[in-house]
């Protein structure tokens, strides 16, 4: 499924939703066997939990543009210059929401530092699923594909 007739929103829920397990959990697609058919029991590092609630909010959005970016960076995607710049606007900004979502939220960390530590573990974690997906599948996989689509609409569209 190609995301260029869709707006950013619909890209950001469909790899918030498609890309869990009955966890809650990212799934990048390692072996494994769940009560429940195509879901992996994976729980090695780099799981990242998502929350419930917080569909199409601003820390999924985020999370969704940093393993998209991770994923063209992983099969050397490239954009033109201004589509570049547009897009580490739009993630900078992302990154803002992010942050100020997690001071606010009930049960976040005391202080800034700890939400930037917060958000930082958070990237780390998604590049290296996103990063894994990409090695074990193959940039022509569906999922890999679907990540660099969105990556690409966010660059395009914001």
């Amino acid at each position: 499924m190609r995301f260029t007739r869709f707006g950013s929103a619909a890209v950001v829920a469909a790899l918030a939703l498609g890309g869990c397990n009955e966890q809650g959990y990212i799934d990048p697609g390692y072996p494994g066997s769940s009560g429940y058919p195509g879901y992996s029991s994976y729980s090695g590092p780099g799981r990242v939990p998502q929350q419930a609630g917080y569909a199409g909010d601003a820390l999924q959005r985020y999370d969704a543009m940093v393993r998209a970016e991770s994923a063209a960076r992983s099969c050397r995607v490239r954009l033109d210059p201004q589509q570049e710049q547009r897009f580490a606007a739009v993630l900078q900004q992302a990154e803002s929401d992010a942050a100020g979502q997690l001071a606010s939220s009930s049960g976040a960390p005391g202080s800034q530092d700890a939400v930037w530590q917060e958000l930082g573990a958070r990237r780390a974690a998604n590049e290296r699923d996103a990063a894994t997906v990409a090695r074990q599948r193959g940039c022509r996989s569906g999922t890999v594909e679907e990540l660099i689509g969105a990556y690409r609409n966010f660059a395009a569209t914001g």
